[in-house]
């Protein structure tokens, strides 16, 4: 029942509800505190639980900001390592290198995606590849068997699986280069005399 009445001059509505219309509001007011607080404590539950951010797209595959971590970490790496392998860079040297070149590194993943997504469709593996790269290590090295070869990174780098991805990046990526831009590359005699 809605009822009119003046207070302090000024008209004002109200609403008179019936006994069974007071229980029904009060039991869906119940009810929505309930989904409040459910809504909080799932918002605070996810915000708690971030899993992984997404850096980039590329087609159907995800870059992870791990995956730029981990690929910036060997940046620096490299940058620190003493050479044939690294660039022995030290102290403000090394953080000014760094800064330049780390801004490339979500561009090269993006690459580098791109490529083995070619590799894929090209059909090619890299299995083979990663067999031999690991014996001719091993020989290099004279470890006397492919297991300890396995310890031996495993001390160093810490797992083996994600060397034996690198290798298998670094093979594929370089055999669609190879494939798909190098050879397509052609320069004439008369544009080597140019040049030099």
């Amino acid at each position: 029942m809605i009822r009119f009445s003046v207070w302090r001059g000024e008209p004002t509505v109200g609403l008179t509800l019936s006994t069974g219309e007071r229980y029904m509001y009060q039991r869906s007011g119940k009810a929505a505190l309930a989904a409040l607080i459910l809504l909080i404590a799932g918002t605070a539950f996810a915000q708690t639980r971030t899993v992984e951010e997404i850096v980039a797209r590329v087609n159907a595959e995800i870059i992870l900001k791990s995956e730029l971590d981990r690929a910036k970490e060997r940046l620096r790496g490299d940058l620190a390592g003493a050479p044939p392998r690294g660039q022995g860079f030290q102290g403000a040297q090394l953080e000014q290198a760094f800064a330049e070149q780390s801004k490339n590194s979500l561009r090269d993943l993006i690459d580098q995606t791109l490529l083995l997504q070619k590799a894929k469709e090209m059909d090619l593996n890299a299995e083979l590849e990663v067999v031999k790269t690991m014996e001719r290590m091993r020989q290099e090295n004279n470890i006397p068997s492919t297991e300890q070869l396995e310890q031996e990174i495993i001390k160093q780098l810490g797992n083996i699986d994600e060397f034996k991805q690198e290798i298998r990046t670094r093979y594929l990526t370089g055999q669609v280069l190879g494939r798909e831009v190098y050879n397509k590359v052609v320069i004439t005699m008369e544009e080597l005399r140019k040049y030099y």
